[in-house]
This record gives C-alpha cells, structure tokens and sequence, in this order.
C-alpha cells in the first residue's frame, strides 16, 4: 500500500525541477541544458472541453470500478486488490495501460521502495515518448491529517511540525487507510477523489466514503513520485535520460531528435559509483496500447 503524498526512495530529493542544484554527482548547468532542450516541464495547455470531458469521464469510469472491486475485500496492503493501476492518455484517442511494476515487487528489486522509484521514473518517460495529455492512477493508500509525534493537526506545510517529528503516513499513528483515484492533465489541473475505507472487525470492507472536503479540481500537480508524471524531481532526470530509448524502440515510438546523444553523454559523465536504472526492455512487453472504446472494457 502507498504513502500519500510521496516522493521518498533511495534517490530521493524533494527539490523539483528545473532547480537542479541538489543533484551533487552532476554539472547543475550541463542538466539544466537537458532538461531545457527535452521541454519537461511544459506551459499548461487547454484540452478542448470535449476531450476534457472524455478524460474526466475515463476517470468516473475507473473510481467506480475500483470501488466496486474494493467493496467487501479484505486484502491489505500489496495484496489488496486496487493496489495500483495506471493509464496514460495520449494521440487522437489512445490509452496506455501500466502495470503496477513494484506490485509485489514485480521487479525483483531489493525493495519495494526502489521498484516504487522505477515506476515513477517509468510514467515519467512515458509521458515523455507519447506526448501524453493526461495521466490516471488508482491506489489504496495512508494519509494522516495529524502529527505522529505530537497529534497536532498539520498545517499547510504538509507532513512536517514544529515539533520536529516526521514519519511517513503508514507509521503515524492517526493513519487513515483510502481509495484514491488521481488525474493530471499535462502542465495544467489535477483532479482527485479520495475515498475514506471503514472495515469491520475482521478487516473486510464494508464502507467507501467520498471526502469531498479533499476531492475535486486541485489546481496543479500532484506532487510526490506517484503523482503527476509532469511534476519532476531531480534524481529522476539521469534515470529518465538513459531509459528512454529503451522504452521508444521497444513501445514503436519515434525518439526526439538529440535523445539517445544525450543518453549517451549522460553515461559518459556519469560517476563509476553512481547507480543508473537498468529498465529491462522485456519489462515493457506487459505495457499495453488500447484505443478509448475498447480500454474501457477490462477485467
């Protein structure tokens, strides 16, 4: 099960881009020439009111077919059964379906924490080779509203007090267990429904209840690296910059211009101590295109 909001791995920085000063083992200008040339973090576009439509129609569809799925389980944490699912929406009128690569641990990694890294950096190269639009994920997931340390409500800085304890949502005390369904629109508005899960004393679910306070149009991008694919972090950028060729040849996208040079020159500037994700081609064999139609109708 996910911490919501999240953005801690074992290349963790909370320092989002293009403000690459945090990144120690690379020239913060070399990647600041990167990333400008790779045009990642994007202006906010207008979807035309129809295909907004559409997308937010496709984000019903999905929050009611987990909740129906959710209802009466008593699956916790990785086993539960809407433990993540992922779409990207891209093209005239195409999905990408992703599975869930740190769903118990697909990756064989040495720690769901690291297959969550991947993942992250996967849907952001994917919004990279398709040009993608807009981005769904579902997950059951632990929020708290207050401090495990003192139980003083948090404030608008998020999880951090003044008393000075800071532990993730599923280590707090005030956890909460829920069904969140998000969608990001690239560069613009972010959609979220979170959803309050009430089991019995068995554990099973009997109770899904819409937090409308916490629901809605946010206004920008989810952060955290299991949030908005347009929100970037810099330890994602060299992960980001050697992969996607990997995910252009074997999906059949056509790779921008100067992408596998940079690729290449990212492994050429690289430290000999630095550890660069290795996304194995045959992973992305499970990645499936759907056209809209017909992605709406799945196990």
């Amino acid at each position: 099960m996910s911490d919501m909001p999240s953005g801690r791995g074992r290349f963790n920085s909370n320092t989002a881009a293009p403000d690459l000063g945090g990144w120690e083992c690379f020239d913060p200008e070399v990647l600041k020439g990167i990333f400008a040339n790779k045009d990642m973090n994007k202006e906010p576009r207008q979807l035309p009111p129809d295909k907004l439509q559409h997308v937010l129609d496709f984000a019903e569809f999905i929050r009611t077919t987990e909740i129906e799925t959710v209802m009466g389980s008593n699956a916790h944490g990785e086993s539960a059964a809407a433990f993540a699912k992922s779409f990207m929406c891209f093209g005239d009128n195409n999905i990408m379906v992703i599975p869930a690569l740190f769903e118990g641990n697909a990756l064989g990694t040495d720690s769901v924490e690291r297959a969550k890294d991947v993942h992250a950096v996967t849907t952001r190269i994917l919004s990279l080779v398709t040009e993608a639009y807009a981005y769904l994920f579902s997950s059951e997931a632990w929020t708290a509203d207050k401090c495990g340390g003192c139980g003083k409500p948090y404030g608008k800085e998020g999880m951090q007090c003044e008393c000075g304890a800071s532990m993730m949502p599923s280590q707090n005390p005030y956890r909460k267990e829920v069904l969140m369904v998000n969608c990001a629109i690239a560069g613009g508005d972010n959609y979220i429904w979170m959803h309050h899960i009430v089991r019995d004393d068995e554990g099973t679910v009997i109770e899904i209840n819409l937090d409308e306070e916490k629901s809605g149009n946010m206004g920008k991008g989810m952060e955290g690296r299991l949030g908005s694919p347009w929100v970037l972090y810099p330890w994602m950028a060299p992960h980001i910059i050697v992969n996607t060729p990997v995910f252009a040849d074997r999906l059949g996208f056509p790779l921008k211009d100067g992408m596998r040079e940079m690729a290449e020159m990212v492994e050429r500037i690289c430290p000999p101590d630095y550890e660069i994700m290795r996304i194995q081609p045959g992973t992305l064999d499970d990645f499936e295109k759907r056209e809209w139609q017909k992605g709406w109708e799945w196990n």
